[in-house]
């Protein structure tokens, strides 16, 4: 897989911005994949629609904690993109301050560029 691709895509989740309505934001989650010799896994994020369309991985000691940690790192990634804009995302029109996705503190998680 190219570092700078996502992969499969086994998740993705739709937000919008209250002020513009229009422009659609995505966060996609790849599918798991080993990705060390001790069996560790990552999973594949990308945010679209934002600015920053980079694709990050997020590691776990197996694909169910990077599949967790993933979440929590959407979640803070798009929380942290908000907050930068000055805009405000929301989802399913109803602007729920967590989007729908765990919150976590982004010190509390290791992620690395793809």
């Amino acid at each position: 897989m190219n570092p700078k691709e996502i992969g499969t895509i086994i998740a993705e989740r739709q937000f919008t911005l209250s002020d513009n309505p229009d422009r659609i934001i995505t966060a996609r989650m790849g599918m798991p994949k080993v990705f060390s010799d001790n069996g560790d896994y990552c999973c594949p994020i990308q945010v679209l629609g934002a600015g920053n369309d980079r694709v990050l991985e997020v590691g776990g000691v197996d694909a169910v904690q990077a599949i967790d940690l993933a979440l929590k790192a959407l979640g803070a990634r798009l929380w942290s993109m908000q907050k930068e804009s000055g805009g405000k995302i929301v989802w399913l029109d109803e602007g729920n301050w967590d989007l729908g996705l765990p919150m976590i503190n982004m010190n509390q998680i290791e992620v690395s560029p793809a």
